[in-house]
């Protein structure tokens, strides 16, 4: 997201500091915290803050983020001077609300058939696009919770197409191939699907965010988390909202804004003003970098033996810099040393790697991925060989940033890579 700010010209190097991210479900927690009760689903007009009714000292509670392609959750806790603690990792899926979408588009090609909708999508771009939007406004609509049908809008280059490929047949006989009236019909100029079809539509998906929550409700590190906010723009579905409380209702005190969908950017605003909100976070993956060290037999494996200047070397070691699961406070430093492995080498380079494995070894092993971070000390002064000293110093906050010095002449180099980096 820097890279992308450095490109559009809204930041440089010189003045990086103006640009501060934030991490989605956390700008959606200071939102929540800091709004209304009567800015809620069921706030009953009250108007003390969500923080004084429900979120006093030592509360923990969950982030829900339903958004389009994903489900986000952190897990937080409020200290005694009203800062936030994060006290799992960041949790969640691909179960968003355009799973639903997807489903709604394989509907479409079982009754019209793939061919027909390819060719509409290839020859009407735009009036897709009008489609799939009527669509995605129309699935956040309670119409489904009372029986009643959701009608969505065909566009007329659709018709069209769709009587001109079925010629000598009316709308709803190509329909009735796969669906009765009362499941699936066209009224002029509008798909009328009944509420079954809907929630099939969301079922999956539904279900999969429940699964998910309910694992992570057993964890022994949320037997005391009470409140559930839900955010998102997916969260707006009443199918999702009933299904959540219906499953969860004994277990948490479920709280959803109006706007559920703007959260996360209003939040925003307010984590820009107190970005050190967040006191501490928990690493969801194991973090380092690669190395070489002495071979050593029956440790290391034999294809990774390298024989450097004449000495038995095991590379593409994982060198840990932080493990996963493990507590950091914002802006906390760690410090490693490394030292080159050739005597006249006057660069130093290092590549960054995650692993969802605490216990990785190689940068090799399955699952490691190299960050889209990387950079190179220079070590001029070779006098020492091997002997010189490359500290490598890590600090936290919502990006994780990398200083490489050269103690023996104080050169750096620097690099930052995402806190939640997928």
């Amino acid at each position: 997201m820097r890279e992308a700010a450095y490109q559009a010209g809204l930041i440089t190097p010189n003045n990086s500091e103006q640009l501060i991210i934030a991490l989605e479900p956390e700008a959606a927690a200071v939102f929540c915290r800091q709004s209304k009760l009567r800015e809620f689903v069921e706030g009953r007009n009250r108007d003390e803050t969500v923080s004084s009714a429900f979120v006093p000292a030592q509360t923990q509670y969950l982030v829900v983020d339903n958004g389009g392609g994903t489900m986000d959750v952190t897990v937080h806790e409020v200290d005694d001077n009203d800062d936030v603690k994060e006290i799992y990792h960041a949790t969640g899926g691909d179960f968003g609300g355009t799973k639903v979408d997807k489903e709604f588009q394989n509907l479409l090609e079982k009754v019209f058939g793939k061919d027909l909708m390819d060719e509409f999508c290839r020859s009407h771009p735009s009036d897709w696009l009008e489609l799939m939007n009527d669509f995605e406004m129309k699935k956040r609509g309670d119409r489904v919770m009372r029986g009643e049908e959701t009608r969505v809008r065909l566009p007329a280059n659709f018709v069209n197409l769709m009587r001109h490929e079925n010629i000598g047949r009316s709308d709803n006989e190509i329909i009735k191939r796969h669906y009765h009236a009362e499941q699936l019909r066209i009224s002029k100029e509008y798909l009328c699907l009944g509420s079954e079809i809907v929630k099939s539509l969301f079922e999956s998906t539904i279900n999969a965010i429940i699964k998910h929550l309910e694992t992570l409700g057993k964890k022994k590190e949320l037997r005391g988390v009470k409140l559930m906010f839900l955010v998102g723009g997916f969260s707006e579905s009443p199918l999702l909202q009933a299904a959540i409380k219906k499953k969860f209702k004994h277990k948490y005190k479920i709280l959803i804004p109006n706007d559920a969908e703007t959260a996360v950017v209003k939040g925003a605003v307010m984590f820009g003003r107190r970005p050190h909100v967040v006191v501490e976070r928990c690493l969801s993956e194991t973090y380092g970098t690669d190395c070489c060290v002495d071979f050593i037999n029956g440790l290391h494996k034999y294809e990774k033996l390298k024989i450097i200047d004449g000495k038995r070397k095991c590379q593409d070691i994982f060198s840990v810099l932080a493990r996963e699961n493990e507590k950091v406070k914002m802006g906390q430093c760690k410090t490693s040393t490394f030292c080159p492995i050739l005597a006249n080498q006057t660069t130093v380079g290092f590549d960054f790697y995650t692993s969802s494995n605490p216990d990785v070894f190689y940068t090799t092993d399955a699952g490691v991925r190299e960050l889209p971070g990387c950079m190179s000390v220079e070590s001029p002064n070779t006098s020492k060989g091997t002997k010189r000293e490359i500290k490598l110093e890590v600090y936290f906050n919502t990006e994780i940033k990398m200083i490489g010095i050269d103690v023996e002449t104080g050169n750096e180099a620097t690099t930052s890579i995402d806190f939640l980096w997928h």
